[in-house]
């Protein structure tokens, strides 16, 4: 078996074919991690939605939103959930007491 190394492999299929296809592959990543931040986003969106309605979010659901959330923000680019992000934090991690009727 014979060792090909990285200089013979350019030279057989050459460096223009090698770049093209390197940009190829950094296209499809920008699109998988675009993909991937509009998915969080659109699902972080939804929670923080029904927490609101019922007026709280469970502290293991605040911990798991904040998880995703750091997640969509290390993929960078955005800011748009920061003020959710403090809208989540502020909800009370209990249901609301029913009033007593009398």
């Amino acid at each position: 078996m014979h060792h090909i190394d990285i200089l013979q492999i350019i030279t057989l299929i050459g460096f223009p074919t090698i770049a093209a296809f390197f940009t190829y592959l950094v296209k499809r990543i920008h699109a998988i991690e675009h993909g991937i931040q509009a998915t969080l986003r659109d699902r972080l969106q939804y929670l923080y939605k029904s927490y609101d309605r019922r007026h709280y979010a469970e502290i293991d659901e605040k911990e798991d939103w904040e998880f995703m959330y750091q997640q969509y923000h290390a993929l960078g680019k955005n800011g748009v959930m920061d003020d959710t992000r403090q809208k989540l934090l502020a909800l009370p991690t209990e249901p609301p007491k029913k009033e007593e009727q009398k």
